[in-house]
Protein backbone atom coordinates (compact mmCIF):
# COMPACT_ATOMS: atom_id res chain seq x y z
CA UNK A 1 0.00 0.00 0.00
CA UNK A 2 1.35 3.51 -0.96
CA UNK A 3 2.81 5.49 1.72
CA UNK A 4 3.29 2.28 4.10
CA UNK A 5 6.74 0.98 5.32
CA UNK A 6 5.37 -2.74 4.82
CA UNK A 7 5.04 -4.65 1.99
CA UNK A 8 3.13 -7.58 4.08
CA UNK A 9 1.42 -7.68 7.19
CA UNK A 10 0.79 -10.96 9.38
CA UNK A 11 -1.99 -11.56 11.42
CA UNK A 12 -2.12 -14.95 11.51
CA UNK A 13 -1.20 -15.94 14.57
CA UNK A 14 -3.85 -16.02 16.60
CA UNK A 15 -3.30 -16.90 20.68
CA UNK A 16 -5.43 -19.06 22.89
CA UNK A 17 -6.94 -15.76 24.40
CA UNK A 18 -8.05 -14.71 21.41
CA UNK A 19 -5.23 -12.09 20.62
CA UNK A 20 -4.08 -11.47 17.00
CA UNK A 21 -0.28 -10.48 16.58
CA UNK A 22 0.38 -8.51 13.95
CA UNK A 23 3.90 -8.63 12.36
CA UNK A 24 5.30 -6.97 9.53
CA UNK A 25 7.91 -6.93 6.74
CA UNK A 26 9.19 -4.29 4.95
CA UNK A 27 11.06 -6.12 2.01
CA UNK A 28 9.38 -8.85 -0.32
CA UNK A 29 12.65 -10.72 0.67
CA UNK A 30 11.71 -14.11 2.54
CA UNK A 31 14.87 -14.29 4.63
CA UNK A 32 13.28 -11.53 5.90
CA UNK A 33 12.85 -11.02 10.12
CA UNK A 34 9.84 -9.14 10.36
CA UNK A 35 9.02 -7.19 12.74
CA UNK A 36 6.44 -6.66 15.73
CA UNK A 37 3.39 -4.31 14.80
CA UNK A 38 1.73 -4.71 18.06
CA UNK A 39 -1.11 -7.18 19.17
CA UNK A 40 -5.06 -6.29 19.09
CA UNK A 41 -7.49 -7.51 22.27
CA UNK A 42 -10.91 -7.00 22.23
CA UNK A 43 -10.45 -4.38 19.86
CA UNK A 44 -7.77 -2.67 21.44
CA UNK A 45 -4.32 -2.39 19.68
CA UNK A 46 -1.38 -2.72 22.02
CA UNK A 47 2.06 -0.74 20.16
CA UNK A 48 5.23 -2.24 20.33
CA UNK A 49 6.39 1.30 18.59
CA UNK A 50 3.44 4.12 19.09
CA UNK A 51 4.47 5.02 15.40
CA UNK A 52 3.20 2.05 13.63
CA UNK A 53 -0.51 3.47 14.47
CA UNK A 54 -0.08 6.00 11.73
CA UNK A 55 0.35 3.69 8.93
CA UNK A 56 -1.87 3.50 6.52
CA UNK A 57 -1.40 -0.24 5.87
CA UNK A 58 -1.63 -0.68 9.31
CA UNK A 59 -4.54 1.44 9.94
CA UNK A 60 -6.33 -0.83 7.71
CA UNK A 61 -5.46 -4.29 8.71
CA UNK A 62 -6.21 -2.93 12.28
CA UNK A 63 -9.74 -2.18 11.11
CA UNK A 64 -10.16 -5.86 9.30
CA UNK A 65 -9.06 -7.47 12.98
CA UNK A 66 -11.26 -5.26 14.83
CA UNK A 67 -14.36 -5.69 12.55
CA UNK A 68 -13.35 -9.58 13.06
CA UNK A 69 -13.34 -9.60 16.71
CA UNK A 70 -16.68 -7.74 17.01
CA UNK A 71 -18.30 -10.28 15.00
CA UNK A 72 -16.88 -13.09 17.49
CA UNK A 73 -18.06 -11.61 20.66
CA UNK A 74 -21.39 -10.82 18.74
CA UNK A 75 -21.43 -14.60 17.54
CA UNK A 76 -20.78 -15.41 21.53
CA UNK A 77 -23.53 -12.94 23.24
CA UNK A 78 -26.17 -14.95 20.85
CA UNK A 79 -24.57 -18.32 21.75
CA UNK A 80 -25.25 -17.16 25.32
CA UNK A 81 -28.53 -16.31 24.80
CA UNK A 82 -29.20 -19.51 23.30
CA UNK A 83 -28.02 -20.82 26.21
CA UNK A 84 -30.05 -18.75 28.76
CA UNK A 85 -33.23 -19.29 26.90
CA UNK A 86 -32.72 -22.76 26.41
CA UNK A 87 -32.05 -23.29 30.20
CA UNK A 88 -34.90 -20.91 31.54
CA UNK A 89 -36.68 -22.20 34.20
CA UNK A 90 -39.49 -20.82 31.74
CA UNK A 91 -38.75 -23.95 29.19
CA UNK A 92 -37.35 -26.67 31.26
CA UNK A 93 -40.14 -28.75 30.20
CA UNK A 94 -37.66 -30.43 27.85
CA UNK A 95 -35.42 -31.27 30.95
CA UNK A 96 -35.71 -34.27 32.56
CA UNK A 97 -35.74 -33.61 36.45
CA UNK A 98 -32.40 -34.62 37.62
CA UNK A 99 -31.11 -32.26 35.25
CA UNK A 100 -33.55 -28.97 36.40
CA UNK A 101 -31.57 -27.60 39.59
CA UNK A 102 -28.14 -27.94 37.53
CA UNK A 103 -30.16 -26.08 34.64
CA UNK A 104 -31.27 -23.14 37.04
CA UNK A 105 -27.56 -22.84 38.28
CA UNK A 106 -25.87 -22.71 34.89
CA UNK A 107 -28.91 -20.29 33.70
CA UNK A 108 -28.37 -17.50 36.69
CA UNK A 109 -24.61 -18.05 36.49
CA UNK A 110 -25.03 -16.91 32.57
CA UNK A 111 -27.81 -13.97 33.05
CA UNK A 112 -24.89 -12.44 35.20
CA UNK A 113 -22.27 -12.36 32.54
CA UNK A 114 -24.96 -10.24 30.41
Amino acid sequence: MEGSIFKEIMTDHVDDNGAVHMDGYKTGDSNETGVVIGVVINGEVYWRDPEYQFDPYVKEVVEEIKEKQKLEVEKKRVSLGHAIQFLSPENDHHLVDFAKSEAKEIYTKLKELL
